[in-house]
């Protein structure tokens, strides 16, 4: 049987309401005259009963009755009934009374009829609606769910669930945080209990899954449900954040499973925006290493604050591309901007786009980040971390830029590895820079990012993918977590508050054990740690630290403006020394003398921990030399074997 078309679906649908109206207008002559219809009133009936229905019919066409889909009928599509039926019964009435008189028009069977008509009418919309949901999309089995939150998400939710049933949920029942909601209903669906009561409700309801619809929750209040659920053994997933239901974006289809950002949930920080738009709005802005993790966020984030003209600077191209892309087709077509494939090493380069560019703001995110390619490269991450931030904080001055942000990380504190300490030394230059320019130069320094490139995350998850191992380096291994986002928003704030020398630094919490991050992955992959998905312990590589720190010794935390952001207050150091031995560093990195370059890095950083730098370069020799074989030519082993029998034959 071949599908309506939608012209014969509305000429349906005109059918249906036209058999509505002649038998509401029949039944309120019968219920207002009782059956038999007297004569008089029979009569009136029938020579009436075709200027009804014509205005009627007429007044639904007009207010726009059949432009909707019938089968997604809502209230909006009853409003417009009732108020189509108003104007139809008013016009009726007129027209009865102008054909015959006022004491013939039964007012009464008017008032009646327009009663029957909007129940009626509205009924055949809903009545189609209804059988599409419950008998089309009707599917085989439901899963039995119990929606955890209460409020405007958790009502939503529920609504949704009604609205598709093709997905296959059955809401059993809600659970709340106030216990004075315990015995409600939203919706029809119970409220039968509080979160410490997950585990007997879903045991007494039979629940397959449990939905979170607390987008505002707090990381301990997610990690409180998801242990109870762990505990029963019941499958867990989440909302979208709550900016995404207030834009009336939440569906059934959105619900996802728990991601790694809602274990480690905190209330979101607040920007400033009018102190960022006046910051860095109308002003020119670079942004290094823009194909980045946080490089490109930045760019996202900068180009909403229309800035004049917003600089991507970055060496790999690919990347470069990939957000160009993004900004000119997706996201703010409208922005100035300009890519520009460089390297920061390159001094001539960089002293060209800044001879060009004039800019207000340089947020430099371009480093060298990985600690084990760093700890086999050392010399690479001395001649990026170093020598570029160098060279664009000496570009910085020359152009006159209002403020400089170093990104940084806490690996720069007590480093133990290469890639820390030269961290550690861009952020000695910088704050040595604040006494010899007018550049406002700050530094900001955080701990892990949730996503990045090369980062913990997306290493385990595609382990798991892969159907395991999971590798974790040490059991009690440790590490401060944020999302780029949080990240971001932080070097956007510091941009705003700093006035120069200042180190900013993020309230991240506590420290997370990577091997809870790992179990927590498997768990919210569906899989169980040790049966499913094993975790196996490869070892600190060189460098990697047990736990990390924030600051150093002697560093004092201030509050800022913002209570989320807390200011380290600048070294007593002597500077002229500093400079000088920092650029004796720079001059071994440029001459790429590996061991003066780390023995002026010991100066520099006494606190410096590591097990030193690794001669990559002759370890490659060693490995070419050791695989390589002599060549013996094929004639030589034939000329050779002649030559032995020959002498044999002789002897």
């Amino acid at each position: 049987m071949r599908d309506l078309t939608s012209r014969e679906k509305r000429l349906l649908l005109m059918f249906a309401d036209a058999l509505a109206v002649l038998g509401c207008y029949l039944l309120a002559f019968y219920l207002k005259f009782e059956f038999p219809l007297p004569e008089s009133r029979a009569q009136l009936f029938r020579e009436t009963i075709l200027i009804v229905l014509a205005i009627k019919m007429l007044s639904y066409y007009l207010s726009g009755c059949y432009k909707g889909i019938w089968r997604y009928a809502s209230m909006v599509d009853l409003l417009i009934v009732i108020r189509a039926t108003c104007m139809a019964t008013v016009l009726s009435i007129v027209a009865v009374v102008l054909i015959y008189d006022l004491e013939t028009c039964p007012v009464p069977v008017y008032i009646i009829d327009w009663l029957l008509t909007i129940f009626a009418v509205g009924a055949v919309r809903f009545l189609a609606r209804g059988y599409r949901l419950i008998v089309l999309q009707q599917p085989k089995s439901m899963r039995k769910v119990l929606i955890v939150g209460d409020g405007d998400p958790a009502e939503m939710l529920t609504r949704e669930i009604f609205n598709s049933p093709s997905v296959g949920l059955e809401p059993v029942g809600l659970i709340t945080e106030d216990p004075d909601l315990v015995g409600t209903r939203i919706h029809g669906v119970p409220v039968l209990g509080t979160i410490g009561e997950i585990g007997e409700v879903s045991a007494d309801s039979g629940v397959e899954e449990v939905i979170i619809a607390m987008p505002k929750a707090s990381g301990a209040q997610v990690r409180r449900i998801i242990d109870v659920c762990k505990e029963e053994n019941v499958k867990f997933r989440t909302l979208p954040p709550l900016g995404d239901i207030i834009k009336g974006m939440v569906s059934v289809n959105q619900i996802r499973d728990v991601q790694v950002e809602d274990l480690l949930r905190r209330p979101p920080i607040q920007l400033s925006t009018e102190r960022i738009l006046s910051s860095i709005g109308n002003k020119r802005i670079i942004v290094t290493g823009a194909g980045g993790s946080i490089g490109s966020e930045l760019c996202r984030q900068v180009a909403k604050y229309d800035p004049e003209v917003l600089i991507l600077l970055e060496q790999a191209e690919n990347c470069l591309y990939a957000i160009d892309y993004e900004l000119e087709r997706e996201m703010v077509p409208t922005v100035k901007h300009a890519t520009m494939v460089a390297d920061i090493c390159d001094r001539k380069r960089v002293r060209k786009v800044f001879e060009a560019a004039r800019p207000h703001v340089i947020f430099h995110a371009a480093a060298h980040k990985h600690v084990p390619l760093m700890e086999s490269n050392p010399m690479e991450a001395f001649k990026n971390n170093v020598l570029g931030t160098s060279i664009l904080a000496e570009a910085a001055i020359e152009f006159g830029a209002d403020s400089f942000v170093l990104i940084s990380t806490d690996k720069a504190v007590n480093p133990t590895s290469i890639m820390g300490a030269s961290k550690r030394m861009a952020e000695l230059f910088v704050q040595d820079c604040v006494n010899s320019a007018s550049t406002a130069f700050m530094t900001v320094r955080f701990g892990n990012v949730l996503g990045s490139t090369g980062s913990v995350v997306p290493l385990f998850m595609r382990q798991i993918r892969q159907g395991g191992p999971v590798t974790v380096t040490h059991p009690d291994v440790t590490r401060y977590f944020m999302t780029i986002p949080e990240a971001v928003q932080l070097v956007l704030e510091a941009a705003t508050m700093g006035h120069g020398g200042e180190v900013f630094v993020l309230k991240m919490g506590e420290q997370i054990r990577i091997i809870d991050l790992a179990r927590d992955l498997i768990r919210l992959s569906g899989l169980t740690p040790g049966e499913d998905i094993e975790i196996v312990y490869t070892g600190l590589r060189p460098g990697e630290k047990l736990y990390e720190e924030l600051l150093l010794e002697g560093e004092n935390l201030g509050t800022t403006e913002h209570e989320d952001i807390l200011v380290a207050a600048r070294e007593q150091r002597d500077t002229a020394r500093t400079r000088e031995q920092i650029d004796a560093l720079i001059n071994a990195t440029k001459q790429g003398d590996l061991q003066e370059t780390f023995k002026m890095m010991r100066r520099l950083i006494p606190e410096y921990v590591g097990e030193g730098p690794v001669d990559q370069i002759a370890k490659l020799k060693a490995l070419s030399l050791k695989s390589m074989k002599p060549k013996v030519q094929t004639s030589d082993i034939q000329a050779g074997s002649g030559g032995s029998a020959g002498r044999a034959k002789k002897a």
